[in-house]
């Protein structure tokens, strides 16, 4: 491994291994002092930490996961979530460390965003009149950014996700499963032929119910992480599917989803055609994630059973039955 390998091995390392302490000490050297000890936020994907100060109050300490995007892509996240958070938007805005919206601590870019109101907290149980106020929240953020563009920060590609996919996937499944994976791609790629012909506009990129916070009956929009030019559709079938309310079909939590969007912004049902592509396009996503993060503490905490034969079983078997679904319209 030559110096520079070494040196992201380094990076990597140390975010890996992020506690509370070393969030504390990171505060300290900027000269910030807290009221009381951080406390580690759940999530793999960064390292998050909830903090208070005299001068800050209620924040939240992001350090993302070196490698994953550039500074340059990080930064046009954070001014997006400021712009957003400026028009009136539900969403905690960046705040300044040091006279600076980003910091970098060990190779490991750093921002602080300000906390969500207390109580807040995730929830997936949402009624219809929640789940068209989501709507409408999504409708808003559509409108607000639908001429804007990040320079950094490549499109979303099905067709490009589902080649990298693969190929990554085959390096870590079983031989067993590799006809069948390879299957499921070609299926998948055959059904976003048509897809070019659906507008693109900037978007989250993860809007599920993971990435809201609730707060006195408020939804708050979080992590922006995967914004990108990408499918209005895209961004509401990760939202509706995400929903969990057993009392709840399918097509009434779309018709509350519909009725706050459309609200705000138009919705052109040519568009539909697209919901269960996309649905399992999502699921080959996480696989890919999974194979990208198995080492990652944190990960292996959460899926013990990765790697197993058991677990690619599952995995695939899920896929399937998606790309089925797609196969039947």
């Amino acid at each position: 491994m030559d110096q520079t390998g070494l040196l992201n091995r380094f990076h990597t390392l140390f975010f890996e291994h992020l506690e509370t302490h070393t969030a504390r000490e990171f505060l300290r050297q900027l000269g910030l002092g807290l009221e009381k000890h951080p406390r580690a936020l759940p999530g793999v994907e960064n390292r998050v930490f909830g903090c208070a100060s005299g001068d800050l109050g209620q924040f939240v300490l992001k350090f993302y996961r070196p490698g994953r995007w550039p500074e340059a892509v990080v930064r046009e996240e954070v001014l997006l979530v400021q712009f957003l958070s400026e028009a009136g938007l539900s969403v905690p805005p960046p705040l300044l460390l040091a006279g600076c919206l980003l910091n970098s601590w060990h190779g490991v870019t750093c921002v602080a965003f300000r906390a969500v109101p207390a109580p807040a907290g995730t929830r997936a149980d949402l009624v219809p009149a929640e789940i068209s106020r989501v709507g409408e929240l999504i409708g808003r953020l559509h409108r607000l950014i639908a001429s804007r563009r990040f320079a950094h920060r490549s499109p979303f590609s099905p067709i490009n996700l589902t080649s990298t996919s693969q190929h990554l996937l085959l390096g870590a499944i079983p031989v067993a499963f590799h006809q069948r994976l390879r299957r499921c791609v070609c299926a998948l790629e055959a059904s976003f032929l048509g897809y070019s012909r659906v507008p693109r506009q900037l978007i989250h990129g993860d809007l599920g119910c993971w990435n809201l916070m609730w707060a006195n009956g408020v939804p708050w929009v979080i992590d922006f992480d995967d914004a990108c030019i990408g499918s209005v559709i895209q961004e509401l079938v990760y939202f509706a599917d995400s929903v969990e309310n057993p009392d709840l079909r399918e097509d009434e939590v779309w018709e509350a989803l519909l009725a706050g969007y459309t609200r705000e912004i138009d919705f052109d049902p040519a568009w539909w055609s697209f919901r269960e592509p996309i649905r399992a396009l999502r699921q080959l996503s996480l696989l890919q994630w999974s194979v990208a993060r198995s080492t990652d503490p944190r990960f292996v905490h959460f899926e013990p059973d990765y790697g197993s034969t058991t677990y690619w079983e599952i995995q695939l078997r899920r896929l399937e039955r998606l790309v089925s679904a797609v196969a039947r319209g």
